[in-house]
């Protein structure tokens, strides 16, 4: 057994399983591989130092623009090291990924467990209500109350605005669209839009 500590990791750039090689590696990736490899040995403190900076920027920035959510758990995790690292374990922010830490992840009967998003809110509700639609049972009299409920759910994470660092944090343009879970996690993708104009429009036409 090899020791963590002896491993050549510059080695292990082209150390992938041939199931994994969708796209092999060309020669221009290898000689730049080469060149960031040597470059990260002996690199301009002045640029090192901006970079972080920059870095560091863009993590604050999706802090902010998912109420620390960010995109999943594994970011969230890296975020949230980052953030006390720079400003300590009692600050505002961590203080505040530690809260959202409960959206992903929570004790099961066999340990810990954690899910890749904060959820699927509004992928499930949407699917739900396109299903009652499609079957006539949105109609019935005793699940009006639920329809409208859900149709009030779904308006309500449609996304207004785009990110609050739009440009800046090179965010996509989410204004008009639905997320996958929900409006405060911040993130879209075409088909939870779809499915959420889909059933936004099924419910309209139900419930007058």
């Amino acid at each position: 057994m090899q020791k963590y500590e002896d491993i050549d990791w510059l080695a292990q750039r082209n150390n992938v399983a041939a199931v994994d090689i969708y796209s092999p590696h060309t020669k221009v990736l290898d000689c730049l591989n080469l060149v960031l490899g040597a470059y990260e040995s002996c690199s301009l403190p002045p640029l090192r130092r901006a970079a972080l900076k920059r870095t560091y920027e863009l993590i604050v920035m999706e802090d902010d623009n998912t109420d620390y959510q960010c995109l999943g758990p594994v970011n969230k995790m890296m975020h949230q090291i980052s953030r006390w690292y720079m400003e300590g374990s009692e600050s505002p922010a961590v203080k505040k990924h530690c809260d959202r830490n409960l959206d992903f992840m929570w004790m099961g009967p066999d340990g810990m467990r954690m899910c890749g998003t904060n959820g699927s809110q509004l992928w499930d509700i949407a699917f739900i209500a396109q299903a009652l639609a499609e079957t006539g049972l949105a109609l019935e009299e005793e699940n009006r109350e639920s329809m409208m409920r859900a149709l009030e759910w779904i308006d309500r994470n449609q996304m207004t605005d785009n990110p609050k660092h739009f440009a800046t944090a090179y965010r996509q343009a989410t204004k008009g669209a639905w997320p996958f879970s929900t409006k405060t996690q911040g993130y879209t993708v075409s088909d939870c839009a779809a499915e959420g104009l889909k059933a936004t429009l099924y419910l309209q036409d139900l419930l007058p």
